[in-house]
């Protein structure tokens, strides 16, 4: 777990580490593959 004390804002590395962590769990949460993982990242 990890806890930060930014409110209504998480630190942008937490963000990239959870993006990572994201995609290499993704085969096993998703049942479709995605075509155009771009327009899940909208910063």
């Amino acid at each position: 777990a990890r806890y930060t004390t930014n409110k209504g804002r998480l630190p942008d590395a937490l963000i990239e580490d959870m993006r990572q962590r994201f995609t290499d769990s993704e085969e096993y949460l998703t049942t479709r593959k995605v075509r155009d993982e771009e327009k899940f990242r909208k910063e």
